[in-house]
């Protein structure tokens, strides 16, 4: 759905999917845009249908009411997702700086190990 974190995501799937070829697309990267398409709808169509009949289906047990402690975790669940969406280029950046040091695994052994050793201090003395 647009509004959520979620369509972002996918978004910057399809985009990297399509931009990765230099050439034509080929037909697989269709074919796996179009199963991410269609998963999602599945999913959204079997999300809703099982909320229609949870929450809106006449039932014979009253529905319990909801606490404010209930709520107030479940809004900002809420607004975190809609704030996700709307920083996603904050989020990305974060993200890619991330990756990076995570694919340059050598530069922090270097650093670890290029730091002089810790001098153990004498026993019975404290350590400055």
């Amino acid at each position: 759905m647009p509004p959520l974190s979620g369509f972002v995501a996918k978004f910057s799937l399809f985009h990297a999917m399509l931009a990765a070829s230099a050439g034509p697309v080929p037909a697989t990267t269709w074919l796996l845009i179009a199963l991410m398409v269609v998963g999602g709808l599945a999913a959204i169509i079997a999300l809703m249908r099982l909320g229609v009949r949870i929450f809106w289906a006449s039932g014979m047990v009253a529905p319990p009411r909801l606490g404010f402690s209930e709520a107030v975790p479940v809004g900002a669940l809420v607004v975190l997702c809609v704030l996700l969406t709307v920083q996603a280029g904050a989020v990305f950046d974060y993200l890619g700086r991330t990756t990076e040091g995570l694919l340059r695994s050598g530069d922090y052994a270097a650093r670890v190990l290029g730091e002089p050793p810790v001098q153990r201090a004498p026993a019975g003395e404290a350590v400055r």
